[in-house]
Parts: C-alpha cells; sequence; structure tokens
C-alpha cells in the first residue's frame, strides 16, 4: 500500500470497517500485528488518519482477511463486504448475481445542509451513487423534502450493511433512522435514482417526511416518485 492512500482512510472508516467485519478494537489490533492503542489512535482522528503507511497497510489487510475491501476513487473511500468467502479482491458485480439473496433497507435521515446547499449536495450525492452503485450491484431510490433523506436501497446484504455504516457515520446525515429491513423476492427499483423535488410539485397527498413516518408509506412514497420521475425522463 502506498503512502498516498493513508491521507484517504478517516477515522470513522476504521470505525466502520471494523464495525462491519464485527471485530473488537483487541481483535483488529491482533489482526493487523499493531498495538491496540493505535488503533484507539486512529479511530479517534478527525478527518484523514496520521499514521506510518505499512500501519494502514496492516490494517487494510485485517479488514481484507475477515471479507472487508476498501475500494479507492480520485476523491473517496469506500467499504465493499465482499460478496464471496475467497479472499481475493472484490470483483465487479452487476445487478444480477445468481445465487446472491436481494435485501432492501429503508432509512430517513436529517439533512445538516442549508437550503442554498441542499441542489450541490444532491448533485454530489447523484455522482458518487452512479459511480458505486452498479459495481456493488444496489439499486433504489433517494428523495429529499422537508429538511430529510428517505431513501431505499436494495442489494446484497453485505453491500447494504456497508453503504448504510458509512452513511450513519456521515456528518451530512443527522440522526439516521432505519424504518424497514430484510429479504425481499425481487427488486422494487430496478435502478437508483434521485427524484428532484420539483417532480412532486404535480402528486396529491404526498405526506410529509419525518421519522415517524410509516415504512410502508414510505415505500409507496418512494414507487410513485420513481414512477413520475421515470415518465419525465421518458418523455424529454
Amino acid at each position: 500500500m502506498g503512502g498516498d492512500r493513508v491521507g484517504i482512510i478517516s477515522g470513522d472508516i476504521i470505525r466502520a470497517a471494523r464495525a462491519l467485519a464485527r471485530l473488537s478494537r483487541e481483535e483488529l489490533a491482533i489482526l493487523a500485528g499493531v498495538s491496540l492503542d493505535t488503533v484507539k489512535r486512529l479511530e479517534k482522528s478527525r478527518g484523514p488518519v496520521r499514521a506510518h503507511a505499512d500501519t494502514i497497510a496492516r490494517i487494510i489487510s485485517a479488514f481484507a482477511v475477515r471479507g472487508v475491501s476498501l475500494r479507492y476513487d480520485d476523491d473517496c473511500s469506500e467499504l465493499v463486504a465482499l460478496h464471496d468467502s475467497g479472499f481475493g479482491p472484490a470483483r465487479n458485480r452487476g445487478v444480477e448475481q445468481e445465487g446472491v439473496d436481494v435485501h432492501c433497507v429503508v432509512y430517513i435521515s436529517q439533512c445538516d445542509a442549508a437550503e442554498g446547499e441542499v441542489d450541490g449536495l444532491l448533485d454530489a450525492i447523484r455522482v458518487a451513487a452512479s459511480r458505486r452503485n452498479p459495481r456493488l450491484a444496489v439499486t433504489g431510490a433517494l428523495w429529499f423534502q422537508d429538511g430529510y433523506f428517505l431513501q431505499a436501497l436494495e442489494g446484497p446484504k453485505s453491500s447494504l450493511e456497508a453503504l448504510y455504516g458509512l452513511i450513519a457515520l456521515d456528518a451530512r446525515h443527522r440522526r439516521p433512522a432505519v424504518l424497514q429491513h430484510g429479504a425481499v423476492e425481487q427488486r422494487t427499483f430496478p435502478q437508483w435514482l434521485l427524484c428532484r423535488r420539483h417532480r412532486a410539485d404535480g402528486l396529491i397527498g404526498v405526506p410529509s417526511l419525518s421519522p415517524a413516518i410509516a415504512p410502508g408509506a414510505a415505500l409507496v412514497l418512494l414507487r410513485t416518485l420513481v414512477e413520475g420521475e421515470s415518465k419525465w425522463t421518458d418523455s424529454r
């Protein structure tokens, strides 16, 4: 692992990876061959960690042994739980994966951004999701309203655990709460779609978003928005 990757790893990433790998701090230290104090110090880091490249390489290797891989893009780090039992690098995967059960998680979180920053934030999320989700075999829909994000994600359980782990640690999401999760027979959302706010202007009976929204109402809302968004896209 080169030293250029050290600056990409944050304390939040390490904590999320450890939770996904179901490792205690002590177990991670032993598996990586570093001291417990080192693990504690790195996890407390705000922003990129400060550590020798060899230390980061040991920790990354320890996660890989437990089936959790860190993937690197030019501008972000991503946690990926390997879907197979091998310890090799994660492979690109399409949406349809034979033998992989599909799970769904629906969550709501409060957006920690000013009103004038929301459109830029949604654009950044769309770009990141369009690059990341296909290779994780994740589909779904995201809606923003009343200062809240509402999102449904579908795909392999390990991918959803990794993604939600990062969302829960993302400073842009305050108090994320899972409304529904579990295995599903088939996907409701064949692709990942960001539903723009003004697409709902013609809809009747759109409920206000809050953590108290019923899971069923949340899914119906997202399905309705996706159908409207798809018709609008097809008619352009």
